[in-house]
């Protein structure tokens, strides 16, 4: 991070999938479930000036406002096409990718997805 904030002075970041992987037993162990492991990436990259992780919020950088939020969805899109949530969740769940499902932890049910959106990191 230290090597590209010498050529911005702003670096905006959003969390995806990615980060909610743990790895190994030694992350399983230190961390416990995936949203835990969110909480130290943002704050050690927010130590650096310059660094600002969007999620869910609005920064104001010199008059223009960039918000962002990770890449996890509630759903709201498809119900209001006319889907289901229960058939929009067997759907994103059929078509997550193995390795997701395999790295997030605890797995994702119903009642976890539901609750990631209300969740505060």
């Amino acid at each position: 991070m230290h090597s590209v904030k010498r050529y911005y002075d702003h670096i905006l970041l959003v969390m995806g999938n990615h980060e909610l992987h743990l790895i190994n037993e030694f992350e399983k162990k230190l961390y416990g479930d995936s949203m835990t492991r969110l909480k130290p990436m943002k704050e050690k990259a927010e130590r650096i000036v310059g660094v600002t992780c969007l999620d869910g919020s609005v920064v104001d950088i010199n008059g223009i406002k960039y918000e962002g939020a990770g890449m996890w969805h509630d759903f709201s899109y498809g119900t209001s096409l006319g889907y289901s949530k229960s058939f929009l969740y067997d759907l994103w769940l059929k078509n997550m990718k193995k390795s997701d499902s395999d790295l997030i932890f605890p797995r994702f049910t119903r009642d976890i997805v539901e609750d990631f959106f209300k969740a505060e990191l």
